[in-house]
């Protein structure tokens, strides 16, 4: 019964049925197991990447510690340059710039480093610092190509390149392949807008790529360059200012002691000509002591120039300039020089701007051109040819020459240049100085460049002289050109009248210079009234202002000078014509002579002919006008 039961039957359905479920579980688990390893597997890949990745990280911050490191390096390089500049001696300057340029090239890694300084107005390298290492060669020989491939290739001040064999083909390519150069950075030095140089780097034994960093802290660098190269000039400026105001200050100094000098030496050269004059007169025109006269008259009038010379040089007053055309002038001082001059010298003037005009006065301004020549003739040793140009310039602001300051504005330029031995610069320092020559004894007396100097400063100009020993001189004459043309004086050629008995207030200290002045005077004739002092000629002009025609006194004189007694009288009588005469230097401006009441102002040592002009001037109502000279 128990074998006849349904339990089997269920028996093996429950089997069937744990069966099924045993094989759906085990399905269930396999798919398990293939999640667990899938999963095993990815976490794995996934630490896989996490330790590549910080890996990676470790390695690029370890590069950009490296990176930082090496930047401080440079940073702390730049500093130690800047501080080396700051109180460097500028006379060990170069010595600096070499110094910096090896340590930014050992650095950098670089085979060259350079420092090409510009000149000629930018387009010319004028000096090379250079830095090399024992298998690259200096950039010297090639700068001014490197200068071309920089202007072609910089952007915004810096020309990098990489790699110099992807260049297109071309002159900047063949110029640092010709150098061996496989890798190019160059930066401009410059400094308030102007370009001083370029600072390049070289690399010749592999390629070399520069950062944005490098190139910023390589501008500094250039900055600190700039800085110390223009504080050099600066001082080589500040030096030459100083040398300039120690010559003016010896200029001044010996001119007044020359002045003074003169002052004296006119007096005495005034009688000497006045009586040889007066003497010759009386004697016939064949007899041998006229022909003595004459001889002692000519050397009186050398010397005269001699004492013009010399107060030419130590005048320091303003004077009454007219415009001046400058190529009448320069043709006749030509004209004289040329039957002066030994046949061996040629003068070729050289005119660019004939209607040249200054303010000044042309006999003076002769003189000028005359001394410049002559000393280039005798700087050439009598044989060759002497180049002169008269031209205008424009100066844009102000320009410091080699002695003198040349202020902004248009200037007339007259340059005189000989092919003679030139000069040393100890020499050039000195040859404005009066009495100071090279020529051997009795060939000259040094006083021909210092009465240009003079007359020059007078003028208002400046001067500038390039010389090189064996290249021979240029002597560069500056004046202010004048807007105003020159005024023609329709008098001129004619022969001054004589006196008509005239009455002329005659006043002077030397008792000697009156008594040949009233002598003179009545030789012209006029009716002369000499005196001694200035007081008594005020009392007899006061005890009868209308007695007399004409006021003629001599400036320096004890108690009341000429200028005084010329007030003196102006206030009592302001018609009546006044002039001064003066062997050292004018009193006072034009405008001060003018309220003074004096119309001219006469130079000593005086001969006839100049007291005639003057006095038919001031005498005659048609020439009657306010004037000096």
């Amino acid at each position: 019964r128990l074998l006849s039961t349904e339990t089997a039957a269920r028996a093996r359905d429950f089997q069937d049925a744990y069966l099924d479920q045993h094989a759906r579980l085990e399905s269930r688990a396999r798919l398990f197991r293939v999640l667990l390893y899938l999963a095993s597997v990815l976490l794995l890949a996934h630490l896989g990447y996490l330790f590549l990745r910080l890996r990676a990280n470790a390695r690029a911050l370890a590069e950009r510690s490296a990176a930082l490191s090496d930047r401080l390096a440079f940073e702390s390089l730049v500093t130690e340059i800047s501080a080396d500049f700051i109180d460097l001696p500028v006379d060990r300057l170069d010595d600096g710039i070499v110094r910096a340029l090896g340590r930014l090239g050992e650095h950098m890694g670089v085979d060259r480093a350079y420092l090409l300084l510009l000149g000629g107005g930018g387009r010319d390298v004028s000096r090379t610092y250079d830095w090399a290492r024992a298998a690259a060669d200096p950039p010297g020989d090639r700068a001014r190509d490197l200068l071309a491939a920089f202007e072609r290739l910089e952007e915004d001040g810096t020309a990098h390149v990489p790699s110099v064999g992807q260049l297109p083909p071309g002159p900047e390519r063949t110029a640092l392949e010709s150098r061996g150069v496989r890798s190019w950075l160059c930066l401009r030095v410059g400094l308030a807008g102007r370009r001083l140089g370029l600072l390049g780097f070289d690399a010749t034994r592999a390629e070399k790529q520069w950062s944005a960093d490098d190139a910023a802290l390589l501008r500094t660098v250039a900055e600190i360059l700039a800085h110390a190269l223009e504080r050099r000039r600066g001082e080589a400026e500040r030096d030459a200012l100083e040398t300039q105001l120690r010559h003016a200050q010896r200029m001044e100094a010996i001119g007044t002691l020359a002045g003074g000098i003169a002052h004296d030496f006119n007096n005495v050269l005034g009688a000497i000509l006045g009586h040889a004059e007066l003497a010759a007169a009386k004697l016939p025109r064949s007899s041998r002591p006229r022909r003595h006269i004459e001889q002692v008259r000519q050397a009186g009038l050398r010397a005269k120039g001699v004492v013009d010379q010399i107060l030419a040089f130590g005048r320091r007053t303003d004077r009454e300039h007219r415009p001046v055309r400058m190529r009448p002038v320069v043709e006749e001082a030509v004209a004289l020089l040329s039957a002066s001059l030994p046949r061996t010298v040629a003068i070729r003037p050289t005119f660019r701007d004939d209607g040249a005009a200054v303010p000044g006065d042309a006999t003076q301004l002769q003189q000028v051109i005359v001394n410049l020549c002559t000393n280039a003739a005798q700087a050439m040793d009598g044989r060759g040819t002497v180049e002169l140009v008269l031209d205008t310039v424009e100066v844009a602001g102000e320009r410091i020459l080699s002695h003198g300051t040349l202020a902004e504005g248009r200037h007339v330029r007259l340059a005189v240049t000989d092919t003679g031995h030139g000069m040393d610069e100890a020499t050039m320092a000195r040859i404005f100085e009066p009495f100071f020559t090279t020529k051997g004894p009795g060939a000259g007396t040094g006083l021909g460049l210092s009465t240009v100097h003079g007359i020059v400063a007078d003028h208002g100009g400046a001067l500038n002289v390039q010389s090189r020993p064996g290249a021979g001189s240029t002597f560069e004459v500056y004046l202010a050109r004048a807007e105003a043309s020159p005024a023609a004086d329709g008098r001129a050629g004619e022969p001054p009248p004589a006196g008509r008995g005239e009455t002329i207030l005659l006043v002077d200290d030397e008792r000697s210079l009156v008594r040949l002045g009233e002598e003179m005077l009545a030789a012209l004739g006029y009716e002369p009234v000499g005196f001694q002092s200035g007081a008594e000629a005020l009392a007899a002009f006061e005890a009868d202002p209308r007695r007399f025609d004409l006021l003629l006194a001599d400036e320096v004189m004890p108690g009341m000078t000429g200028s005084q007694l010329a007030a003196a009288v102006h206030r009592v009588r302001p018609d009546l014509p006044i002039v001064l005469m003066t062997g050292h230097r004018e009193p006072a401006g034009p405008d001060r002579l003018r309220a003074a009441g004096i119309r001219e102002v006469l130079e000593k040592p005086l001969l006839s002919a100049d007291i005639a002009a003057s006095l038919a001037r001031h005498l005659n109502p048609r020439g009657t006008r306010p004037s000096t000279r």
